[in-house]
């Protein structure tokens, strides 16, 4: 049984919240930020950071990551051997019913709408730049590296 956190659309800062402090959901956005080398991710990948903490990312994360239609072989490589240091979701039956019921109730994409889910069923931070793109949803609670 999945029990679902009752914290409604809060938005974290510095790294206060309700939720436990070991599990994050990272989006998309930050792995690029990371792989780009802009420091105000770097905390989120440090030896320290990821052996204390549950760091997960969702397939669809993996999808959009090797997507780029520039990448070579070698990068695509580098690529699946870095996210081999964190914790994939996949899909099941428990995120697809979440992604559902928030893309009927807020018309959000369908990636945004995924990953959201797996933080929710998962009760994990998500870590976002994208805050507009998830604040409207219900029981997500956020986190900017930005902030």
């Amino acid at each position: 049984m999945l029990m679902v956190l009752s914290t409604r659309n809060k938005l974290e800062k510095n790294g206060r919240g309700s939720l436990p402090s070991d599990n994050f959901v990272y989006d998309t956005n930050l792995f690029i930020y990371y792989l780009n080398g802009n420091q105000h991710v770097e905390k989120f990948f440090t030896s320290e950071f990821l052996s204390s903490n549950n760091v997960y990312y969702s397939i669809i994360t993996e999808i959009e990551l090797l997507s780029f239609p520039k990448l070579t072989d070698n990068e695509i490589y580098s690529i699946k051997s870095f996210l081999n240091g964190f914790i994939k979701i996949n899909l099941n039956e428990d995120i697809k019913d979440k992604t559902i019921a928030i893309r009927k109730k807020h018309k959000a994409g369908l990636g945004d709408s995924i990953i959201a889910a797996s933080s929710i069923i998962y009760q994990a931070r998500l870590v976002t730049r994208n805050i507009d793109d998830f604040l409207k949803i219900s029981d997500l609670v956020i986190s900017n590296p930005f902030e």
